[in-house]
Parts: C-alpha cells; structure tokens; sequence
C-alpha cells in the first residue's frame, strides 16, 4: 500500500481497495480523488478541476482507451509485482512515478484497475494516511530516491 501523506480514505477504502486487487489477473488498484475547495480561488479552480473534470479524464483513459495508469493518491500492489518491475528505483526518475507503477505492472500481464473507492485531498490539511499510520508516497518516493542517490526532481 502506498498512499499520499494528504490523502482521507473513505471509511471501506482498504476493504474495497483489496476485493480489486484479488480480481482476477489485478496487478495494482489505485482510485479516484476529490479535493474540497479551499478559500481561495486557487483552490476553488483546483477542487473544481480534480473533482469535476478529471475523474472523467482517467475514466476515459481507463475503461474507453485501455490505458494502463495508476493514480498515486492511494495504490495497493503486491511486492513481487513491484519487484518484476525493478522495485521503485526502476521509476524513481518519473515525475509521474504513479503512472509509470501502473503501466510497468500491465506491461509484464497484470491489470491496472481503479477500484471502487474513491479518497479526498486534504489540500493542505494534515492527514496521516489511508490507514491511519502516516504511509507517504511522497516520503516511499523521497527514500527510494535518497537510496539510488538522486532527488528525481532535476
């Protein structure tokens, strides 16, 4: 499991998230996001944005396309098909780092899917996990990155 820092699960998250993942050939299920509009308008844009637009966006992608993807807000996946893949390091150069775990994990036979679920962006509130034990991929991304010896973000 691997989930942004800023990230609040519904409550069956973890429960929905996994039924996904033992789905037939699923290799990785990640899910959609919203995020409350702040007080900005910044922020009331942005909401609007992941709320409204790009759930539809990465639906058509996924079912309509038959792109692979992941969306890094809240992942779940087996070790052994983050190892096929090279583990983190083999992504840690990717800015989108979350697509690229999805896609890899399709390309050796797995299913990227989106599982039913569905997480809100805190927007700068603390929040601290999907299951409550501060789990980052920002901080799994910055140590896969500290271990390989490059930041990722040149």
């Amino acid at each position: 499991m691997v989930d942004d820092a800023d990230v609040r699960p519904e409550p069956d998250w973890l429960e929905r998230s996994v039924a996904a993942l033992e789905a037939e050939n699923v290799g990785i299920a990640s899910c959609l996001y919203r995020t409350p509009p702040g007080r900005t308008l910044g922020s009331k844009i942005d909401a609007l944005y992941v709320s409204v637009d790009f759930p539809g966006q990465a639906l058509t992608g996924a079912e309509l396309a038959g792109v692979p993807f992941a969306l890094g807000a809240a992942m779940l996946f087996r070790r052994e098909d983050l190892e096929r893949i090279g583990g983190f390091g083999a992504i840690r150069e990717y800015l989108a780092d979350d697509y690229q775990l999805g896609a890899r994990i399709a390309a050796v036979g797995k299913r990227a899917v989106l599982s039913t679920s569905v997480v809100e962006t805190t927007a700068g509130r603390r929040a601290s996990g999907a299951c409550g034990r501060g789990t980052c991929v920002g901080r799994a991304r910055c140590a896969s990155r500290a271990r390989a010896g490059t930041s990722g973000w040149s």
